[in-house]
C-alpha cells in the first residue's frame, strides 16, 4: 500500500509518540527523581560536571542544543536519540515590525512569529484566554477580518475592548470562563480556534471543546502543562493512556524546567532563594535529627533583602521548629549554596529529558485529534530564546 504525505505523517506522529514512550520509561529514573529533595543515586554519574563552569551551566539550563552538547560525551547514544527524537521542523520567519508601546517587545516577538505561521487565514477566528486580544488585533490587521477573543478577567476584557475601539479593528473580547461548559457556545464548525500559551487545563479544554464542535481549524502554543487541572493528570489518545508512564504534576514541571528569557539579577534572586533554602534544609536535617526533606510555604520576596539567618527564623517559625542559641549560620548559608551547586547540575540530567517529556505531550494532543479527524502539524514558531514553549499545532478538521 502506497500511503499519502499525509498517511505518513500521521503515522510518524505515532511512531515519534511510541519512541518517545520507550524512551522516557527506559530512563525514568534519571527524570523522575527530585535532586532538590535527595541526593539520586545516579549522582556519580553527573560528577564531571563539577568541573564545569557556571557561564556553561546557565547555558544549558537555557537551552536544549547547549545540554545535549554538555552530555554529548557521557551519554552518547541516549543524545543522538533525543536529538533525532526531538527534531521539529521550523516555520518561523524572521518579522522586523516594531512592538507597539502597550506590548512588551519579546512578547510582540512571539505574538508575530505565531500569526505568520498559521497563515493564511480563511475561518473567523476566536483566540482562547487571549488577554488584551493583542493577537486577535494582529491577525485582523493582517487578514481584515472580524475576530473574537475568550478571557475570564473583567480588567483584560475592557482593556482589550477599548484597543480595538482605538485601533477601530474588528475585534470583541468576550468574559468567558472557559473552563465553564458556556466557552464551547462560542465555538461553531467555522471557527478557527487559537491559542497563545494557553495553560494546562486551558489548553486541554480548547481541544476537547473544539474538537466535539468540530471547529475548522485549531492553532495553539500549549504552555505549563501542570496548571488548572482539577485532577491527576490523564493521557488524551488511546495511545498516551495506554502508556506505562503514568505522569504526575512533579512530571509535568519538568516539561517546562526551562529559562532562556531571565535576566541576571532574576537569576541571581533565583540562585539565592534556592541556596538559602538548601542551607535551611541542612540545618533543619541536623536540628531534628531526621534526615528527610521538610517542605515549607514559600516566603515573601522581602525575605530575601535580609541575611540567611532571618530567613531561618522565618521558616523555623511557620514549621514550630526551635533554634538553640549559637547557631553558626555562615556554616548553614554556606553549606546551603555548595548542596545547591551540585544539585543545579544533577538537574541538568534531569533536564536532558524536558524536551522529551514536552514532546510526550505535545503528541499525546496531536493523536488525539487525528482520532478526531484533523490533519496536524507540529512546528516551532519561534526560537526558544524568544520564548521556550515554542511548540505549534496547527490542525485542520477534514470534512
Amino acid at each position: 500500500m502506497i500511503l499519502s504525505s499525509d498517511d505518513r505523517r500521521m503515522t510518524d506522529f505515532r511512531q515519534q509518540f511510541l519512541a518517545l514512550d520507550e524512551l522516557l520509561s527506559r530512563h525514568r529514573h534519571y527524570w523522575h527523581s527530585q535532586p532538590f529533595v535527595s541526593a539520586p543515586e545516579w549522582a556519580d554519574e553527573v560528577e564531571f560536571l563539577t568541573e564545569i563552569d557556571d557561564d556553561r551551566i546557565h547555558q544549558a539550563q537555557a537551552s536544549d542544543s547547549a545540554l545535549l552538547q554538555l552530555f554529548q560525551g557521557q551519554f552518547p547514544e541516549l543524545c543522538e536519540q533525543i536529538a533525532q527524537l526531538c527534531t521539529v521542523p521550523v516555520s518561523r520567519t524572521e518579522i522586523a515590525s516594531h512592538a507597539p508601546p502597550f506590548v512588551p517587545g519579546r512578547k510582540w516577538r512571539q505574538i508575530e512569529s505565531f500569526a505568520h505561521s498559521i497563515k493564511p487565514l480563511s475561518h473567523p477566528t476566536l483566540e482562547w484566554c487571549c488577554g488584551k486580544a493583542h493577537l486577535s488585533r494582529y491577525l485582523s490587521q493582517l487578514s481584515a477580518s472580524e475576530a473574537q477573543g475568550l478571557e475570564i478577567d473583567a480588567a483584560l476584557v475592557e482593556a482589550g475592548n477599548a484597543l480595538a475601539k482605538r485601533s477601530q479593528q474588528p475585534v470583541q473580547v468576550i468574559q468567558v470562563d472557559v473552563l465553564e461548559d458556556a466557552a464551547a457556545d462560542h465555538i461553531s464548525s467555522e471557527s478557527h480556534v487559537l491559542g497563545l500559551h494557553a495553560c494546562g487545563g486551558l489548553h486541554r479544554k480548547l481541544l476537547t471543546d473544539a474538537t466535539a464542535q468540530q471547529a475548522a481549524r485549531l492553532s495553539y502554543s500549549p504552555c505549563c502543562y501542570h496548571k488548572f487541572l482539577d485532577r491527576a493528570f490523564q493521557a488524551l489518545s488511546a495511545e498516551g493512556q495506554k502508556s506505562e508512564l503514568q505522569l504526575t504534576l512533579a512530571d509535568l514541571r519538568t516539561a517546562v524546567r526551562q529559562n532562556s528569557t531571565a535576566g541576571s539579577a532574576e537569576r541571581r534572586r533565583h540562585h539565592q532563594q534556592q541556596g538559602w533554602r538548601l542551607g535551611f534544609d541542612v540545618l533543619q536535617r541536623e536540628l531534628r535529627q531526621v534526615n528527610q526533606y521538610l517542605p515549607t510555604p514559600p516566603l515573601p520576596a522581602t525575605a530575601l533583602q535580609q541575611d540567611f539567618e532571618y530567613y531561618c527564623r522565618l521558616l523555623a517559625e511557620q514549621k514550630n521548629l526551635h533554634l538553640p542559641a549559637g547557631v553558626n549560620f555562615s556554616a548553614f548559608e554556606q553549606r546551603g549554596r555548595e548542596r545547591y551547586r551540585a544539585v543545579i547540575r544533577q538537574e541538568l540530567l534531569r533536564a536532558l529529558f524536558r524536551r522529551p517529556l514536552e514532546l510526550w505531550l505535545v503528541l499525546d494532543q496531536i493523536l488525539f485529534l487525528q482520532d478526531a479527524g484533523y490533519r496536524c502539524e507540529l512546528t516551532s514558531f519561534c526560537p526558544q530564546s524568544i520564548t521556550p514553549r515554542n511548540l505549534l499545532i496547527d490542525a485542520h478538521y477534514q470534512h
